[in-house]
């Protein structure tokens, strides 16, 4: 089983973009991996690990939004 419906994956400078696309996601019950929601989570780990193991792993989708 996944513990997010949906994981997101962006540059910072799509932040604002992607969390209005996350709280959109959360207001009809998706489960949804947004680093923001994330930060106690992320404190002291190796985030290029962390997130490989979520993007690959702890999500049943990950949705990328690809910029410049």
């Amino acid at each position: 089983m996944f513990e997010y419906d949906v994981a997101l994956s962006f540059a910072g400078e799509q932040r604002s973009d992607v969390l209005a696309v996350a709280e959109c996601l959360k207001k009809v019950g998706v489960s949804v991996f947004y680093d923001e929601d994330e930060k106690v989570k992320l404190w002291g780990k190796n985030l290029y690990d962390h997130l490989s193991e979520v993007y690959q792993n702890k999500a049943r989708y990950c949705v990328i939004f690809a910029s410049k």
